[in-house]
C-alpha cells in the first residue's frame, strides 16, 4: 500500500511539473553564442537589449584578470555568485545626472499566455557592490508586443509598459550579498508574449536612494547609479494542465476547495467525505520531497492549515483516501 501510494503522488508530480513548463527561454542566460569579453558584449540567445541600450552578459568563462571584466563570479562592478548555472546579465535603472536612463533585457516567451489563466512570474537580483544607488521599482513588463520607447530623446531610454511584477512592499532594492526574488501571480488578459525586466517608471517615481556612496570611478565611468544582476527568469501557469487531464481533472470531479491560492503559507481546505472515512492530507515540493502530511476525518469537512514556514514557490497538495487520491492542486506560496 505504501508503494502504492508512493507511485500515485510521483505520477501527479510529474502531472505538475510537466505542466509547470517554464515559458522563459534560456532563463538563466546560460546559452551564448560565444563568451562574453567586455561590458555590452551581447551573446545570449533568445534575449535582446529591450531598447538599443547595453545590458552586460556575465559568465564563468570570462576572464577574471582584465580591467573590466564580465566573469563570474568577479567581475568589473562588483562579486556575485550566479543564482543559478554560470551565468547572469546586469542592467542600470538609474543614472545620476543622466535622467531615466534606462537597460532591459527582453525576451519572446516559448508560447503566449491563455487569457483568463493565472501565472506566476518572477526573476531573482542583487544589486552590484561598486554602484552607489538603489531602487525599488525594479520589475518585469507582461506584454502582446515589444513595448516602444516613450520618448526617442536621449538620455530618456524608458520603455513603455507597465510592470505587473514589483518587489512586494516597494522598498529599494539594496542586498548586495543575496539574490533577491521579486514575483507575483498576474492574471493574463491574453496573447501576451513578450517579457521584458527592467525599471519602467521615472526617476520621479524610483524611490531612488544612495546607500553605497564613496564608491570611486570605475575607470573613467562614475559609480552614480543603480545597477542589478538579474538571473533565473521563469513564468508558470498556474491554472492548467496542457495535457487537459490530471491535476485539474481528479479536482473538477471532486467537491473540495483550497482558498486562498496563492496565499502566504496560510490557508483552507475544504473537503467532502463520508463521516466514517478518514484521508490523508499531503504536500509535495517540486523536486518530490514531501514536506508536509496530517491525517483528516470525515466529520471536520475543513482544515486550516498554517505551513508559512516554507519558501515561496509552488506546491502540490492532494487528499488521499484508501491510497485514491480524491482531490489534487496546485499551490503557489508567495511572500
Amino acid at each position: 500500500m505504501k508503494q502504492l501510494l508512493a507511485i500515485s503522488a510521483l505520477i501527479l508530480l510529474a502531472s505538475f511539473a510537466w505542466g509547470q513548463q517554464n515559458l522563459v527561454p534560456n532563463h538563466s542566460f546560460e546559452d551564448t553564442e560565444d563568451c562574453p569579453t567586455s561590458p555590452g558584449f551581447w551573446e545570449i540567445l533568445d534575449w535582446s537589449n529591450g531598447n538599443g541600450l547595453s545590458p552586460d552578459n556575465y559568465n564563468s568563462c570570462a576572464l577574471d584578470t582584465v580591467s573590466f571584466s564580465v566573469s563570474v563570479p568577479t567581475n568589473y562592478v562588483g562579486f556575485q555568485e550566479a543564482y543559478d548555472g554560470e551565468g547572469y546579465v546586469g542592467i542600470t535603472c538609474f543614472l545620476l545626472n543622466y535622467p531615466d536612463l534606462r537597460e532591459y533585457v527582453q525576451a519572446i516567451l516559448t508560447d503566449t499566455l491563455t487569457g483568463g489563466l493565472r501565472y506566476h512570474i518572477g526573476f531573482y537580483c542583487n544589486a552590484a557592490n561598486r554602484l552607489q544607488y538603489a531602487v525599488s521599482t525594479l520589475g518585469a513588463a507582461i506584454t502582446i508586443e515589444a513595448p516602444d520607447r516613450v520618448t526617442q530623446d536621449y538620455p530618456n531610454t524608458l520603455l513603455d509598459a507597465e510592470s505587473q511584477v514589483l518587489h512586494e512592499g516597494r522598498f529599494p532594492l539594496t542586498d548586495t550579498a543575496n539574490w533577491v526574488l521579486i514575483s507575483d501571480t498576474v492574471l493574463a488578459m491574453g496573447g501576451e508574449r513578450y517579457i521584458t525586466i527592467g525599471n519602467f517608471y521615472p526617476d520621479s517615481e524610483s524611490d531612488t536612494v544612495r546607500f553605497n556612496p564613496d564608491q570611486p570611478p570605475i575607470g573613467t565611468s562614475p559609480t552614480t547609479s543603480a545597477y542589478y544582476y538579474i538571473d533565473d527568469v521563469f513564468v508558470y501557469a498556474i491554472d492548467s494542465v496542457p495535457s487537459g487531464v490530471g491535476i485539474n481533472e481528479v479536482a473538477r470531479e471532486s467537491e473540495f476547495s483550497l482558498y486562498p491560492n496563492p496565499s502566504n503559507g496560510q490557508f483552507t481546505l475544504a473537503y467532502q467525505l463520508n463521516e466514517m472515512e478518514t484521508g490523508e492530507i499531503r504536500m509535495f515540493d517540486m523536486v518530490g520531497k514531501q514536506v508536509f502530511a496530517q491525517t483528516v476525518s470525515g466529520e471536520a469537512k475543513m482544515v486550516n492549515m498554517n505551513l508559512s514556514e516554507l519558501s515561496t514557490g509552488l506546491y502540490l497538495i492532494s487528499l488521499e483516501v484508501n491510497g485514491e487520491v480524491r482531490f489534487a492542486e496546485r499551490l503557489s506560496i508567495l511572500k
